[in-house]
């Protein structure tokens, strides 16, 4: 047989094999897909050459580097930015209740800033805490809590 009369049978047994498998891991190594960027790049303390720093920047210079929160207190004493990385997807051939086919393995890491009576910076936390799906979406009072 030449190679050209190979490339058939060896697709279709490949292909029989990644269907019994009934669910194929694809590794996407922690590509953002939603949200700011990551925040800890940009924050440092205030002596940084770092755009955002800690006891100098105002709420309002935070905003024009990370854009609008994804949520804030009323009093403006905390606002919360969120980042979604991507880190694989499970691709399931043969579950065909899944309508995507695939299941994304999302990670998210919520940014809580805290700011004093002036508007000024004064604490980032890194919170690694996974809402479950479909769930609405944590206020800042939540996120404390935990």
């Amino acid at each position: 047989m030449t190679r050209r009369a190979l490339i058939l049978p060896t697709l279709l047994a490949l292909a029989g094999v990644l269907m019994l498998a009934g669910c194929i891991y694809i590794p996407t190594f922690g590509v953002s897909v939603e949200g700011t960027s990551n925040l800890q790049k940009k924050v440092g303390a205030a002596d940084s050459k770092k755009p955002i720093r800690l006891n100098t920047s105002t709420r309002s210079e935070v905003e024009q580097v990370f854009g609008q929160p994804y949520d804030a207190k009323v009093d403006g004493t905390q606002t919360v930015y969120a980042w979604t990385r991507r880190w694989g997807i499970a691709w399931l051939p043969l579950c065909f209740w899944n309508r995507l086919g695939y299941v994304p393995d999302d990670r998210t890491k919520w940014f809580l800033l805290t700011y004093n009576s002036d508007h000024v910076l004064v604490k980032v936390e890194l919170l690694e805490l996974q809402p479950p799906p479909l769930a609405s979406r944590p206020r800042v009072e939540s996120i404390k809590a935990r």
